[in-house]
Order: structure tokens, then sequence, then C-alpha cells
């Protein structure tokens, strides 16, 4: 039985993790983190942006890479937390807009992604997590300093790029969740969020 590589994708504070978490402990799948808590840069970045920009991007780029090729690797299906297509289309791409990253140091990430972009196994789903931005800053302010310190202009832009995004993902099919109807931090909105998933799943295994 075929094993599917699901990708979670969403903005800040949509939740990706407690998603991911639970969608790979129902498909008895392993779970791939967005290695955030690893990145040396990341703290900084939230301080100072040009300065770390292109250091914390190069560096999820990386990570991003490596757990992909293990994902294929195992060919035993994944569920995984943010994926190289992400940071790269969503996050470096907004970071150039803003003057973040210097047009030279983009076209060495833009080098670097579609290198190897071709050569990756496609996802079998993407798994949009979608809220609205005032949603998204609510949950931030209920976390850690470093997530409630993050500028609410560049919150709103990341979503415009989110929107872009999706819109013209053509990698694999694509299944967009509203979690301010379907809420993943709470039990019902959870479970009832997974079997959105599943079924789409099954209905793919039947066509």
């Amino acid at each position: 039985m075929h094993k599917p590589f699901l990708v979670i994708a969403g903005n800040i504070a949509s939740g990706k993790s407690t998603v991911a978490k639970r969608l790979a402990d129902e498909l008895g799948l392993p779970v791939y983190q967005e290695p955030a808590d690893a990145n040396p840069y990341l703290e900084g970045f939230y301080k100072d942006m040009s300065r770390y920009a292109f250091r914390s991007q190069l560096f999820f780029l990386a990570k991003g890479l490596n757990q992909h090729r293990q994902i294929e690797a195992r060919s035993g299906g994944a569920v995984l937390d943010r994926s190289l297509y992400e940071h790269y289309l969503v996050f470096a791409h907004q970071l150039h807009a803003d003057g973040k990253i210097t047009d030279n140091d983009f076209a060495v990430l833009s080098d670097l992604y579609y290198g190897f972009q071709d050569l990756l196994a496609s996802p079998d789903l993407l798994v949009m997590l979608e809220a609205s931005t005032d949603q998204l800053a609510l949950r931030l302010a209920g976390r850690g300093a470093t997530d409630a310190s993050i500028d609410p202009l560049y919150l709103q832009a990341l979503q415009q790029r989110y929107s872009e995004f999706v819109d013209g993902w053509v990698v694999c099919p694509v299944l967009k969740i509203d979690t301010e109807q379907l809420d993943p931090r709470s039990e019902v909105g959870l479970d009832q969020l997974v079997a959105m998933v599943l079924e789409r799943l099954s209905l793919s295994e039947l066509s």
C-alpha cells in the first residue's frame, strides 16, 4: 500500500506543527518538523532582518533539501512541516522584495532552489492551513517572546505572499483548510481537520 508524502504549509501561527504531528500519528508516518530551533540565525533575524535574512534562509533551504532527500530515501511516506518550497517561494521572495536580502544573495538562493527542485520527488498532497492576519496575531501574542515580537506588517506581507504561493502551486494537489473554522488548538477542530485530510487522501487513492 502506498504511504503518502504530505507537506503542511501555512503562515506563522497557523498550526502547522500541531497538524503535522497529529497526521503523522494517524497515518503511522514519521514527521519532519521545521528545524527552526536548530537555526542559529533565527533569533538574530527577528532583531535585525537585514543582517541575518540571507543566512537564515540559506540554512532553511539546506535543511529543507536534506529533509526532502531523507524522505525520498526511505520510500515510506512522511509528513513534512514546512518545505523548502515554502521557504523559498514565500519567505525568501518576501525578504528580497522588502530589501532584506540583496539581489546577489537572492540569486544564490534561486540558483540553489531551481538547481534541485526538478530532482525532488513530488509530495502527494499540500495541506494549506489558512487564517486571517488578525487571528494569527492573536495566536502569536500568546506564544513566546520571539514570536510575539514579529512585526504585524511582515505578517501581513507574508499573508499576501502565501496567497500567491498557493495560487501558483502546480507540484501536487492542494487541500485548503480554514483554521478559524477548524481550529487545530481544540481537539474537536483538530479531529475534524484531520478527518478532512484523510478523506482527501482516500478519494485520491480511489481516483
